[in-house]
């Protein structure tokens, strides 16, 4: 029985991921209402995935090892996939004549800083470093799991959680750290969140799933009103 209902519990997890991955395909597409509306949950929706598999044993210091060993990697690979994609687009225009060797050397330098830099968004004050896409995901859920981690062993884990959360949400709007780190002080609310659906497993039941599918409809009813 018990098996059977963690089999269960992982399905749903399973398809919360399978969710979550058809909605990053549709807020890239030509569409700002679906845009509008997957941007609202997506993201949150990972980092409470994320949150739901963190092992809670050990001390942070060692999880945040397994995790910069785990995610750093495929940031690193990405990063540099997109500065030779850079490059060759350039290196090709230089060929046709469209562009200069200075372009493609300028290019390849804003795509370095952007990954030295792993910002999110492209409001980085006072640096003004372009986004590096995407894979901001990956450093924010470093410094997420870790935070939510240390909170863990904390008194009052929640509280942690809040503060730190209005502390990267408040200092982003005066000065946008390296590495995503406000972005992952920020998350941590929704990784602790999935740390307590996983004391809670019963909210997996397939009614209460299909309760939330039904909220999520409503609220974006009520916002496109």
């Amino acid at each position: 029985m018990d098996n059977a209902g963690q089999h269960q519990r992982l399905e749903y997890i399973d398809i919360a991921k399978g969710i979550g991955i058809i909605c990053v395909i549709l807020g890239h597409m030509d569409n700002d209402s679906i845009k509008q509306f997957v941007f609202s949950f997506h993201m949150p929706l990972f980092f409470m995935i994320s949150g739901f598999f963190l092992s809670t044993k050990g001390k942070p210091r060692e999880l945040l090892r397994k995790r910069v060993r785990a995610l750093l990697p495929p940031y690193l690979l990405t990063s540099i996939a997109l500065i030779a994609m850079s490059c060759l687009k350039n290196f090709i225009q230089i060929l046709r004549g469209k562009k200069e060797l200075f372009d493609l050397v300028y290019d390849a330098c804003k795509w370095i800083y952007a990954a030295l830099y792993g910002a999110g968004t492209n409001f980085t004050d006072p640096f003004r470093i372009i986004s590096i896409g995407a894979i901001w995901f990956l450093l924010a859920s470093i410094v997420s799991n870790y935070l939510v981690a240390k909170a863990l062993q904390t008194k009052y884990p929640a509280i942690f959680i809040i503060v730190t959360a209005i502390i990267g949400y408040g200092t982003s709007k005066i000065v946008w750290l390296p590495w995503s780190i406000q972005a992952g002080m920020t998350a941590s609310v929704f990784v602790y969140m999935g740390t307590l659906l996983k004391k809670n497993k019963h909210i997996f039941q397939k009614k209460n799933v299909c309760y939330f599918c039904r909220c999520l409809c409503f609220m974006d009813y009520r916002g496109n009103e």
